[in-house]
């Protein structure tokens, strides 16, 4: 009777673990399959999605002096990726304390496990780049974007015009000549085999806006 009832509970555990198995593999195969089918094709074929830098806005002076009006330039960034991060407390009060944002802002972007970039914060302070740095949180990165930048702050800003936050020019000469000041896109596609071992690689290069030179005077602006 005892090695009977010790053979049932046996059965029955395996019963128990097969199921869990099957039940997951389910899961995975049925119900998720979805995600994991894009995480594995990203993890055979890497393209990236690149542009050309925005062109130029140049003026001169009755001299031949050139001046720059409007020009694209690195603006730093944090974000992060949730399914690497470690300790989410820890990384969600060091964020609030270098960042300078309220957790309760902050939190749901570290709850977002399908995501592997979410930013938190763009324009960040030299400082706040250094203290980041220097905290070297798992899933907390620095990146960079490019942003339309204006030296000579309002002067000539109703001939100039400006940019909107997709980077398309919106009245004045950046609206004007857009087809000619954006930058084209570009591809680059990486593939791999199962190992990981790169085996092909596409290039497309990306090609910069052209730039426009003024025939503003910089000194009649200017005064």
């Amino acid at each position: 009777m005892k090695s009977s009832w010790r053979a049932n509970l046996i059965l029955f555990l395996l019963l128990l673990f097969g199921a869990t198995v099957v039940g997951r593999l389910v899961f995975v195969q049925i119900l998720d399959h979805g995600y994991y089918k894009a995480l594995a094709q990203g993890q055979q074929q890497l393209s990236t999605l690149t542009k050309g830098d925005r062109g130029s806005i140049v003026g001169t002076d009755k001299y031949g002096n050139l001046y720059t009006y409007a020009v694209n330039h690195s603006s730093p960034l944090v974000f992060v990726t949730p399914p690497e991060i470690e300790d989410k407390e820890e990384t969600l009060k060091t964020l609030s304390l270098i960042l300078d944002i309220d957790e309760a802002e902050i939190a749901p972007e570290l709850e977002k496990s399908k995501s592997l970039y979410q930013i938190l914060k763009k324009d960040i302070t030299e400082q706040e780049v250094l203290l980041l740095d220097e905290a070297n949180l798992p899933g907390v990165y620095l990146g960079a974007e490019r942003v339309r930048y204006y030296p000579q702050d309002t002067m000539a800003s109703r001939i100039l015009g400006f940019t909107n936050n997709e980077g398309v020019g919106q009245y004045g000469i950046e609206e004007y000549h857009n087809p000619n000041l954006e930058g084209k896109e570009g591809l680059e596609k990486a593939i791999t085999n199962p190992a990981r071992y790169l085996f092909r690689a596409e290039t497309k290069s990306p090609q910069d806006g052209k730039n426009i030179t003024l025939t503003v005077d910089f000194n009649i602006q200017s005064t």
